[in-house]
């Protein structure tokens, strides 16, 4: 088992990964598709004023919702189990 306090990282467990967000933010988008990049995830960030977006992309089930907020703490999706990979037998 690995784990993260939550900086983007992941967490393996039971034979999936869990992602995380890389912090403090709103899911401002999701692409749920079944060809190159898998499923994506949008999330739009304001750190002292300066705008970032981060892009959560392969990911084999999606665990938030447009407009939700979200934290370091926050699962944004899993990876593993029959993955976006092609050698996975993924798309």
């Amino acid at each position: 088992k690995f784990s993260s306090s939550g900086n983007g990282l992941i967490n393996i467990t039971g034979g999936y990964v869990y992602v995380d967000a890389s912090g403090d933010g709103i899911v401002s988008e999701i692409i749920e598709k079944s060809s190159c990049g898998g499923n994506i995830v949008f999330i739009y960030h304001n750190v002292n004023g300066n705008r970032y977006t981060t892009i959560y992309g392969h990911l084999l089930d999606i665990k938030v919702s447009l407009g939700q907020v979200v934290d370091a703490n926050t699962v944004i999706g899993l990876l593993g189990g029959e993955s976006t990979a092609f050698i996975n037998g993924g798309w």
